[in-house]
C-alpha cells in the first residue's frame, strides 16, 4: 500500500485534482476496461449509449486532437 500526505485544503479552495494513473503500452485490455468502469462509471455509461456513428466521430476528434498535441498545439494530460 502506498500512502501520501497532503495539506488539508481550506473550504474556499478547490479540491486537488485526482492522481494520474499510468498504464504501460502492454497493459491488458481487462485492466484498462476495469479501471474505466471503476473510476469513470458515468463516462462508461454515456459511451455505451452512443450510436456507432457517434463513436466513430468521437474517435476521429481524439485522433485529430492527438495530432495537434504532437505537433506542438497543446499539452496532453490524462487525469483519472
Amino acid at each position: 500500500m502506498c500512502l501520501t500526505r497532503t495539506a488539508q485544503p481550506s473550504k474556499s479552495s478547490p479540491p486537488p485534482p485526482p492522481p494520474l494513473r499510468a498504464f504501460t503500452i502492454t497493459a491488458p485490455w481487462t485492466a484498462l476496461v476495469g479501471h474505466c468502469e471503476r473510476e469513470h462509471p458515468k463516462a462508461c455509461q454515456d459511451l455505451a449509449r452512443l450510436a456507432p456513428a457517434q463513436i466513430v466521430e468521437m474517435k476521429q476528434r481524439l485522433v485529430a486532437s492527438d495530432g495537434a498535441v504532437r505537433a506542438g498545439g497543446g499539452t496532453k494530460v490524462t487525469r483519472t
